[in-house]
């Protein structure tokens, strides 16, 4: 019975040791130990000796060179980290430090080694963007290509985009597409921005109704309209004319923007690229009540440039047209091109057309109603058309032609008269000011206190009238 009683206390001896060998920490948990108390100087003796005998497991090159980068080793933090990369480096911590070391050292190689590993052990979108950044930086487009496809899924779309440029570039044209339709519908609703090459392929490929789709709703985001003017000339060269002028006419976002804004700014391009007949047709669809100086503006330049084209009929015929219609709107146009006509031309520029100019709807434009007036000789009635006009802050050539008309119909106490009611009620644009006075001047009008400069809602206390009636 001694033997067995002999083994048993041998194997449990035995155990014993191995429980207690099992609790003496390994070399990386003591250098971690060291590490946590502090201990950095040591951690570091630790695994450089450890180093110098020869280990090269992936572990103790990873703590070589972290605490080798730490102490302010760098030559043996440098040599470390690169036989680590040039094992099989697993640990993400590491692979970022080396990131950072080698971007320090201004090592263009070791960090594109280190972002390499590091988005294929732990894809990141931060680090898959930065990796492209470099790549692209120093033309290596097609490293560049790979790793975009390989995480397409933690792409944003400017990087999705970029994407659709590279497989474009390649040929690729329906994997660009595709990709560029994806980064088209992952923006915010509410950013600004401009997929003209997903526009430019739809358009190539006769999708045309989704690229008008998608390019009005860039569109609806614009302060101006020179992002839109390439995608509209390049439907008017595939043909789709339609499409390019419901682009043009989709409204700005700035606000207080006129919806015709974008058309007169449209008609200008147009023209300057001798587009006169589509120029022609942008007209036809100015919508606003309000009209603006610049769609006055580019009424008198498309009329300009279409009779210096040797138009001049097909101008004709588009306002008696116009003139002739049920349609208010469509009177008002003609209206405007009656008065570009006339403004170019003067009185012999209406021909035919001033049978159509009744004073029903003359009212419609009281400015040119005046102008016309005038010029039959017929100052009474330029008088009431001008009474009836509308000044606004922003056109103020209109406002000038509005005084210039005033002081040949009015007398001059008539003219103060207006610029004073004007004034009162607040509706004198301010470059009218100055012209205020001198009429009140010239009227000898005395009126104490009143000051043409003064806030519009001060006037009447300042003894200014609020009606004509109100002079003496």
């Amino acid at each position: 019975m001694r033997r067995p009683l002999s083994l048993a206390i041998i194997a449990i001896a035995f155990g014993a040791g191995l429980a207690a060998l099992a609790l003496i920490p390994s070399e990386l948990e003591h250098i971690s130990m060291l590490e946590r108390d502090g201990e950095i100087e040591s951690a570091t003796r630790l695994a450089n000796t450890l180093y110098d005998r020869g280990d090269r497991r992936s572990a103790i090159l990873a703590r070589v060179f972290e605490l080798n980068h730490t102490v302010g080793d760098a030559s043996r933090a440098d040599k470390a980290l690169r036989e680590y990369l040039a094992g099989t480096p697993d640990s993400p911590r590491t692979l970022r430090k080396a990131a950072e070391f080698f971007e320090l050292e201004q090592d263009l190689e070791g960090t594109l080694s280190a972002l390499a590993n590091l988005v294929l052990i732990a894809p990141n979108t931060a680090y898959v963007e930065k990796l492209a950044r470099l790549y692209r930086l120093h033309g290596r487009f097609g490293d560049e290509m790979a790793l975009l496809e390989r995480n397409r899924s933690l792409l944003g779309s400017d990087f999705l985009t970029r994407l659709g440029g590279l497989l474009a570039q390649t040929g690729n044209l329906a994997g660009a597409v595709q990709t560029l339709r994806v980064a088209d519908d992952h923006y915010p609703a509410d950013q600004e921005h401009y997929g003209s090459l997903l526009f430019d392929l739809l358009v190539s490929s006769s999708a045309i109704d989704e690229a008008l789709r998608r390019a009005s709703r860039w569109a609806a985001l614009d302060t101006s309209i020179y992002p839109r003017l390439p995608m509209i000339l390049r439907l008017i060269e595939s043909g789709a004319i339609k499409e390019a002028l419901a682009l043009a006419g989709v409204p700005l976002s700035k606000p207080g923007s006129s919806p015709d804004a974008p058309r007169a700014g449209v008609i200008w391009a147009l023209l300057s690229r001798g587009h006169v007949a589509l120029a022609g047709d942008l007209v036809e669809q100015f919508s606003d009540v309000k009209v603006t100086r610049e769609r006055r503006e580019a009424i008198t330049s498309y009329v300009s440039l279409a009779v210096a084209r040797g138009l001049l009929g097909e101008i004709m015929a588009k306002t008696d047209r116009l003139l002739r219609a049920s349609d208010e709107r469509q009177k008002k146009l003609g209206l405007a091109l009656s008065s570009a006509l006339f403004e170019k031309w003067s009185f012999n520029g209406l021909g035919p057309l001033r049978a159509h100019l009744s004073p029903e709807l003359a009212v419609l434009d009281p400015i040119f109603a005046a102008q016309v007036a005038f010029a039959e000789k017929q100052p009474a009635m330029a008088s009431f058309y001008l009474e009836q006009a509308d000044l606004t802050e922003d056109d103020e050539s209109l406002s000038m032609l509005w005084l210039s008309l005033a002081e040949q119909s009015f007398a001059p106490t008539n003219l103060a008269r207006e610029l004073i009611r004007r004034r009162s009620e607040g509706e004198l644009p301010s470059i009218l000011l100055p012209h205020l006075q001198l009429a009140v001047r010239q009227a000898g009008l005395v009126m104490p206190g009143f000051d043409p400069f003064g806030a519009p809602s001060l006037a009447a206390a300042q003894g200014a009238p609020r009606s004509m009636g109100a002079l003496p």
